[in-house]
């Protein structure tokens, strides 16, 4: 999985799941790693598949969309300043209360297993999950997240 330090973004302020969305993936679009149409992809693919889940700590949410829309593999950390409402994956009748994003621009859709695990793994870590949210820098979160989602 490749971490990159340019689509880390802390302390998202947004009134809603879809302008968090939509903010976090513009940083994809915007660092060359996404075409336009992503960010609404994203939005489009969470009201059918949501990906908000319980995590050890607090919940998050996995945010991604068709192989498509992305120019080049990079998976993002977004912490956000409030949790915002969005369904839980597998099961949408539940409502959860994100305040972090794993966002994930997937290239090469054969990928995506491995990348998922290491993921599972990190959400279940409290301890790594706490740390991350309390980085105030993106290099503190990058160095911290990096070893767990990096190649």
């Amino acid at each position: 999985m490749i971490l990159k330090k340019e689509l880390i973004q802390i302390g998202l302020d947004c009134p809603d799941a879809d302008s968090a969305l939509r903010e976090a993936a513009r940083a994809f679009v915007d660092n060359g790693f996404a075409t336009e149409g992503y960010p609404q992809a994203i939005i489009d693919r969470e009201q059918v598949y949501p990906t908000a889940l319980p995590g050890a700590a607090f919940d998050i949410a996995m945010p991604h969309c068709d192989a498509k829309y992305i120019n080049k593999t990079g998976v993002a950390v977004i912490t956000l300043k409030n949790p915002v409402e969005m369904k839980m994956m597998g099961d949408p009748d539940t409502t959860l209360h994100p305040k972090m994003f794993f966002m994930l621009g997937i290239a090469d859709p054969h990928g995506q297993v491995e990348m998922l695990q290491r993921l599972i793994a990190v959400i279940q870590d409290a301890d790594l999950l706490n740390q991350a949210y309390a980085c105030q820098d993106v290099d503190a979160l990058y160095d911290l997240m990096a070893p767990k989602l990096g190649d």
